[in-house]
C-alpha cells in the first residue's frame, strides 16, 4: 500500500504522460504485455482488478521481498 499510494496517491487511473506508465504500481507499456494486459486494459479495471495485475507482477520476487524497500526496488 505504501508503494501504490508514493507511486499514484492509491488512483488505479494515473498515467503517467511521459512514459505512459499506467496504474497503481505505474506499469510501463512493456511490462503490462509482460503480464498479458496493456495499459489500455488496465486503465479500465477496478483497483480491485489491478491488484491482481500488481500480485502477478511481483510473483517473481516473493522469496527476495523482506522489506519495504527490497518491494519498492522491485517495482523500480
Amino acid at each position: 500500500m505504501a508503494i501504490m499510494h508514493f507511486e499514484t496517491k492509491l488512483n488505479h487511473q494515473a498515467v503517467n504522460p511521459l512514459s505512459n506508465a499506467t496504474g497503481l504500481i505505474q506499469f510501463m507499456p512493456f511490462t503490462a504485455r509482460r503480464l498479458g494486459t496493456s495499459t489500455s486494459a488496465l486503465l479500465a479495471m477496478t483497483e480491485i482488478q489491478q491488484l491482481d495485475y500488481v500480485a502477478k507482477y511481483l510473483m517473481p520476487y516473493k522469496d527476495k521481498l523482506n522489506t519495504l524497500g527490497d518491494f519498492y526496488a522491485s517495482v523500480l
